[in-house]
């Protein structure tokens, strides 16, 4: 038995925001472990690397949509991190910086 990975697209909506691919598939799940980890990190699990790396790809989507235009020095930082994201921590960073921005990507 093989199994497809759907791979995030660089398909996004008619005004340029991201599509809801994390609601399918292995990056829903991906997405639901990594969520319910930096919530509590206590007694949730860490996502295994792959689930990790799935996270990742779709933040990199997200964080590129051509909808995202200002704080522009605040964005371009955040589309150059996040393909250094390699830990959990790291992610945990990221998302603070989008937040602060008043992005969600999770």
């Amino acid at each position: 038995m093989t199994t497809t990975i759907q791979r995030v697209t660089d398909e996004y909506s008619a005004c340029g925001l991201p599509l809801a691919l994390r609601t399918n598939g292995l990056y829903a799940d991906a997405i639901a472990v990594t969520v319910r980890h930096l919530a509590d990190i206590r007694f949730e699990r860490a996502p295994t690397p792959a689930e990790l790396r799935l996270v990742c790809e779709y933040c990199a989507y997200f964080i590129n949509a051509p909808a995202w235009v200002l704080p522009k020095r605040e964005l371009a930082m955040l589309r150059a991190s996040v393909i250094h994201i390699a830990t959990v921590a790291d992610l945990a960073n990221w998302l603070w910086g989008c937040k602060q921005i008043g992005l969600r990507p999770l």
